[in-house]
């Protein structure tokens, strides 16, 4: 299905859908990346999402530690 040259608004669709589901998008993700058939506009979106998944996991962290020095110091 997402190996076509050119995904359909359809293709979109069913893949937003598989993304909203936890645990399978990560599975979603791993084997389009794994697949060298995969549509290549895809491939590079998968890439974005990863990176932007991560970017949010280290600003996430380096929050939740600032905001704990800063209780540390309140106390």
């Amino acid at each position: 299905m997402f190996a076509k040259k050119q995904l359909t608004i359809l293709d979109w669709f069913v893949f937003y859908l598989l993304m909203l589901i936890p645990i399978l998008n990560v599975i979603v993700v791993i084997v389009l990346l794994i697949s060298p058939a995969t549509n290549a506009t895809l491939r590079n979106f998968l890439w974005f999402w990863i990176i932007l998944i991560l970017l949010g996991f280290v600003i996430g962290i380096r929050f939740i530690l600032r905001f704990m020095h800063n209780l540390q110091n309140i106390f």
